[in-house]
């Protein structure tokens, strides 16, 4: 079967390609804020939720926000590299590794994207 992949969603919904992040990477810490950015909303639902007698339209007993950085998280945990894998990183490493390797293939979306910039000399030959 072949999984066809769009988007960031697409890739934690389906189980045929594995993926994970660099360790120790700036992508992998963006993710972690993300994940808990999304355990401090839960935490504070929760709060509201079971302790607020004012608030009895929060007394819901489903979280009524998907946690997608938390699921994306446990599932880099358990990836194996065998088989098909997406290697998520940096958006200029990964064009780069695109148009470099024809092996590779790249989804369109990219996220938290950073602007780069480089100092130079003034006279510089460069």
């Amino acid at each position: 079967m072949k999984t066809s992949v769009k988007n960031l969603d697409e890739l934690v919904q389906q189980s045929e390609i594995n993926f994970s992040l660099m360790r120790n990477s700036t992508i992998k810490g963006y993710f972690l804020n993300l994940a808990k950015a999304e355990d401090d909303i839960y935490m504070a639902w929760k709060g509201i939720s079971l302790n607020s007698k004012k608030y009895s339209y929060s007394q819901v007993w489903n979280y009524p926000v998907k946690q997608k950085f938390q699921q994306l998280l446990e599932a880099i945990e358990g990836a194996g590299t065998n088989g098909l894998f997406a290697f998520i990183h940096d958006v200029n490493n990964v064009r780069y590794q695109f148009y470099s390797n024809c092996s590779y293939s790249s989804i369109s979306e990219t996220f938290g994207e950073r602007s780069l910039a480089k100092a130079i000399r003034p006279r510089s030959t460069l």
